[in-house]
């Protein structure tokens, strides 16, 4: 071994970057060791290198999947986070929850952190929190209609025109949503532009109480910075992004895998669009 494969990597530079939902979706130990610390809850690995979490009630499943890069989209439903609640242990999900791998890990992070502290008996009734939309509305969000024959969808944007929340009435077919990849009852979007493609989503299907839906919204309308490493920050996102180095004592030395892996997705390759449930 060489002198130089010897010596210490340089530290990696922390700053705080805003908005959130153009941050990239910063350290997974974000959530894994919220999940790791929650008692009672039993962490597995399976054979394909995919974590899994069980609450002590048996009836909420958080996973974690990170394959290549290059193999999916960043708003897949195949990587990153998923969260499934089933009414009893061992019974098919009752609603699922899909957060695309570079989805912001605080968004993450505020709906686990809620499953984990509530009452596994009572947590579906969540406090009285506000409906989502009037969340949105509360904060300058921008609504638009769109009618359908047997559905409709309100699309709210955000006043920097970088995150979209959709919301599908009627016909939305909650065991599709399940089962056939169909979209969700609620779709959380970031982008640099809304005629951009997506860097990142999150689906929340028929079902999930509206609460959690709100520990999410929450996060993406709050303007205070978020902590990342400059090296991770999406490149896409850099033109539209406030940054603010930290000082140096806040620096950590990069792991070896990250100083050579890049997290920076592939350029998306269609805008949001509409959302019309497929039939």
């Amino acid at each position: 071994m060489t002198r130089a494969a010897r010596e210490p990597l340089p530290p990696e530079r922390e700053v705080l970057a805003a908005p959130v939902a153009l941050a990239g979706s910063g350290h997974l130990g974000l959530v894994t060791g919220l999940l790791k610390e929650a008692p009672g809850w039993t962490t597995a690995l399976a054979s394909d290198g995919a974590r899994y979490y069980t609450s002590p009630c048996q009836r909420i499943r958080i996973s974690h999947n990170s394959p290549p890069l290059h193999a999916y989209e960043p708003a897949a439903r195949e990587t990153g986070w998923k969260i499934a609640y089933s009414d009893q242990p061992l019974y098919g999900p009752s609603w699922m929850a899909f957060f695309g791998r570079e989805t912001p890990g605080e968004i993450v992070h505020a709906v686990v952190r809620r499953l984990v502290r509530g009452d596994p008996e009572r947590f579906l009734d969540g406090d009285n929190h506000a409906a989502p939309d009037s969340t949105l509305a509360d904060h300058g969000w921008s609504k638009r209609h769109t009618p359908g024959w047997d559905w409709s969808q309100d699309t709210w944007l955000s006043p920097d025109d970088h995150t979209s929340v959709t919301s599908l009435h009627g016909d939305t077919y909650a065991a599709e949503q399940l089962r056939d990849n169909e979209p969700g009852s609620w779709i959380l979007r970031g982008y640099t532009a809304p005629d951009a493609g997506s860097l990142w989503r999150t689906d929340f299907t028929e079902g999930t109480p509206a609460h959690l839906i709100n520990q999410a919204l929450a996060v993406l309308t709050d303007p205070a910075p978020v902590r990342r490493s400059r090296q991770h920050l999406p490149s896409l996102s850099l033109p539209y992004l406030t940054t603010k180095d930290l000082p140096a004592e806040h620096t950590r030395p990069v792991p070896p895998r990250a100083a050579t892996a890049s997290r920076t997705p592939p350029p998306p390759p269609a805008g949001p669009g509409s959302t019309r449930p497929r039939r």
